[in-house]
């Protein structure tokens, strides 16, 4: 077996929103052990003799002035590359990166299939839930009814049960106030608890149900609720336990954790070889080939990636949706006369997006006992990295906060004093916290921003440092902004 393996350094300050964990989880193990953890949060850890010394924050004073910048920041020191399309300095265009080009033949066509595979309900086993089912409004959950995992004791707490309808008055769970210790959890409901048998030849699933201990014939939920896809490429980690380790196996979330993951290619006479592959600054790749094959998120227990794409390479994409001929990045594709779905495979898109090497072959491989195509047997190394590729373009960089960091300049002493700004582009936030019926100003907001920016109090000092904005200094100026 061959290994590939990259290491890509960064030209850049990485803005890292999830931290590296020093220890992890369990090694990769059975599907059904690793559910049983994930649901009940619990996780065991092997961590280095000096890993619970605290390493905590520098001496107060310490850290200098450190400006919020947007991430469509043009300056090199303030600029976070996109991790999957980073912009060239000199020709000013953003490309994918380099070692990704390996294995992607067509990075708009990864693109789109990312899109069709992210939105389309029939990847789920009861075909309606899809990875878009739990990341559909601002890439967040925010359904209210059937939430509730029923945590840590294994029961539901205060009255709540399954398909409990969720209101304001039932947070927060923890209030000694009131007197109120709910050890529930809200989570994001998922498929209802059914077991794999096959998938026939037009790319039907057939599934036995079974009825699950704490949620019946209910959906189950699960017990953390699905964070956002926006700027997730950004995470060296993720899920919210960072077990998506940041390289990728092509297989799993466990990155190098499971030294036996491979992928196949086509070695031409040599035929069909397992491939060991390492992709880092990925784990957004290595997230997505969880929730797949997940019993409680998507999946019957114990359907495969290789079973998937049996069923995916024979169904329509997205099928069962209406697309629209407007949309950016899937418009072309939708089949408009038949009114659903793309007029197109994923066969095709498959072959379109990735090198011939990893999709075509006549030779088969043997998976589980069970022969396959080379496209069959890929099909989890598909499916991450063209949803990491997709979820590349999500990102988040135009809000209000963003225009106004972009149009900051500070005194050249670098205290962190403010020279020139324009307040208005913030006054959309304003106005829609008024329509909500919450009063702030614009200084509420940047008074807010500069306490996060601002260095450690130094020793000695009490309460929240005065604002440097409101200052008079030598160094500062008439401000452009609007009242």
């Amino acid at each position: 077996m061959r290994r590939i393996t990259f290491t890509i350094p960064r030209s850049a300050p990485a803005l890292l929103v999830a931290a590296a964990i020093g220890c992890g989880r369990e090694p990769p193990q059975g599907e059904a052990t690793r559910t049983a953890a994930e649901q009940n949060l619990v996780s065991s850890f092997t961590c280095a003799p000096t890993f619970n010394r605290f390493a905590g924050p520098p001496p107060a004073g310490f850290l200098p002035f450190t400006p919020f910048d947007s991430l469509r920041s043009t300056t090199k020191l303030g600029r976070v590359d996109n991790p999957v399309f980073p912009i060239n300095f000199v020709t000013g265009t953003a490309a994918l990166r380099a070692d990704l080009t390996t294995y992607i033949a067509d990075s708009n066509a990864a693109i789109q299939l990312g899109k069709a595979f992210f939105w389309d309900m029939q990847v789920g086993s009861d075909n309606k839930v899809a990875c878009a089912t739990c990341h559909f409004q601002a890439g967040q959950d925010t359904r209210t009814r059937n939430q509730i995992n029923p945590g840590g004791n294994g029961s539901f707490d205060a009255m709540l049960s399954p398909n409990y309808p969720l209101a304001a008055a039932d947070f927060p769970f923890v209030d000694p106030l009131l007197a109120r210790d709910v050890d529930n959890v809200t989570g994001s409901q998922g498929v209802r608890a059914t077991t794999f048998v096959s998938i026939s030849s037009k790319g039907v699933e057939t599934t036995t149900p079974r009825v699950d201990p704490v949620f019946g014939t209910m959906r189950q939920v699960t017990g953390v609720n699905a964070p956002s896809t926006i700027n997730t490429v950004y995470n060296h980690r993720n899920f919210f336990n960072g077990r998506a380790q940041n390289e990728f196996n092509g297989v799993d979330p466990f990155g190098n954790r499971n030294p036996s993951a491979h992928i196949w290619y086509d070695a031409g006479s040599a035929g069909v070889s397992p491939i060991s592959v390492t992709i880092t600054n990925a784990s957004a790749a290595s997230q997505a080939v969880g929730p797949p094959l997940n019993p409680v998120e998507m999946s019957a227990a114990g359907r495969t990636f290789p079973e998937l794409a049996r069923k995916m390479l024979l169904v329509k994409p997205l099928g069962l949706q209406k697309v629209d001929a407007k949309d950016s990045v899937l418009g072309l594709l939708a089949d408009t006369k038949a009114g659903k779905g793309l007029k197109t495979t994923y066969a095709a898109m498959i072959q379109k997006a990735f090198k011939p090497a990893f999709v075509s072959s006549s030779k088969t491989v043997t998976v589980d006992n069970k022969s396959y195509t080379l496209t069959q047997a890929n099909f989890s190394f598909f499916w991450g990295m063209a949803i990491m590729i997709y979820e590349a373009t999500l990102i988040a960089d135009n809000s209000p906060m963003d225009q106004y960091a972009l149009s900051r300049t500070f005194d050249a002493a670098g205290a962190g004093y403010v020279v020139s700004e324009d307040v208005s582009v913030l006054n959309p936030v304003v106005n829609r916290m008024a329509a909500e019926g919450v009063t702030i100003t614009t200084d509420d907001i940047l008074y807010g921003l500069e306490l996060f920016e601002k260095p450690l109090p130094l020793p000695g000092q009490i309460g929240i440092p005065p604002s440097a904005r409101l200052i008079s200094s030598p160094t500062t100026m008439a401000t452009t902004a609007s009242p």
